[in-house]
């Protein structure tokens, strides 16, 4: 049981402030001086399980990169036809990810080839125009080494290789691979992020039920250029939750309800059957991310329906009951 302390920062500008102690005052509200203090539960650390052994780490930072150096992932895929993109001046970063990437993934025991290196102009126009001259359908994998964090450059890149050309993609930020103390690690993580990109699996944790399917929906609305928003649908396909199924569905401005969840969980249940001998999964939970508390029972009478009808239409005898938590707002059927 940890006690939790009082905010310094939040105490001086809150209630030591004559500004906000006058205003407070002409709404008639004052603080305490002291802030409540509780005692907080912390979990224990799941054990982190690997393709042959399980890894231990230090609850404070959260972070076993370290321990997946090495024959443990549980599924690593080769990469034998790969871009790297970079500009001029970011050569010795390109080659000192090439060279690190290269070491850290025979330890990995992922058979990597080296990647043909591509030299652009550090213009959008500039990647875009090599993008199109050295990507074939033989590429497996486009990295991009950015001289900086540029959200125009990102998005473009992004959406070429998402949209236009889909294909895999990794982009890093040149600074990320110049310091000798943290190359290392940064390029493990890198490989780590290449690896889930191309299908590989890294580590799971233990899952006490059996035979159940996780799935996961939000919607993003664009608040800049008004355009039609996106729902995203999720689906695990294996119990150890390390394979997914996903799909977009295309909403009128500013939408949440989402139309068309029959087709996204008929094609979830398609997608869990063909991995599981043809069977379909005992337990469906659902989480509902991105709704406030007065679209609730909107969200209830309108997205559940959808699901049930699809559960109901899936298999003979196949039947299910619902059951709404409030919050998190959470669906087990």
């Amino acid at each position: 049981m940890v006690p939790v302390s009082p905010n310094e920062g939040f105490e001086k500008q809150i209630l030591r402030d004559e500004s906000v102690q006058n205003e407070l005052r002409d709404w008639g509200l004052n603080f305490d001086t002291e802030l409540l203090q509780f005692e907080g539960r912390i979990a224990p650390p799941e054990k982190i399980l690997q393709k042959d052994r399980s890894a231990q780490y230090n609850p404070q930072f959260a972070d076993w990169s370290r321990e997946l150096r090495g024959p443990v992932l549980i599924s690593a895929r080769d990469l034998n036809n790969w871009l790297l993109f970079y500009t001029r001046r970011n050569y010795d970063a390109a080659n000192a990810l090439v060279q690190n990437l290269f070491k850290i993934t025979q330890q990995m025991h992922i058979k990597m080839n080296r990647a043909v290196l591509v030299e652009v102009e550090d213009t959008v126009g500039g990647y875009l125009q090599a993008f199109q001259q050295n990507i074939t359908h033989h590429t497996e994998m486009v990295v991009c080494i950015l001289s900086s964090i540029n959200k125009m450059k990102y998005d473009a890149i992004k959406k070429h290789l998402c949209v236009d050309f889909p294909i895999p993609s990794q982009c890093v930020v040149a600074r990320t691979l110049s310091k000798p103390q943290t190359v290392l690690s940064v390029c493990t993580k890198i490989a780590l992020q290449m690896n889930c990109k191309l299908g590989g699996e890294l580590w799971t944790v233990e899952m006490p039920l059996d035979k159940v399917i996780i799935i996961g929906i939000d919607c993003y609305h664009d608040t800049l250029q008004g355009r039609r928003s996106i729902a995203g649908f999720v689906a695990s396909t294996n119990k150890e939750m390390t394979r997914w199924f996903s799909r977009c569905v295309v909403q009128d401005q500013r939408q949440e309800i989402v139309d068309g969840l029959k087709v996204c969980m008929q094609a979830a249940l398609h997608a869990w059957a063909k991995t599981n001998q043809n069977e379909l999964p005992q337990r469906i939970i659902i989480y509902r991310d991105g709704v406030g508390d007065g679209q609730l029972q909107t969200l209830v009478n309108y997205e559940i329906p959808q699901f049930i009808d699809c559960i109901k239409s899936a298999k003979e005898n196949y039947r299910c009951g619902a059951e709404v938590a409030p919050n998190p707002f959470l669906t087990p059927f």
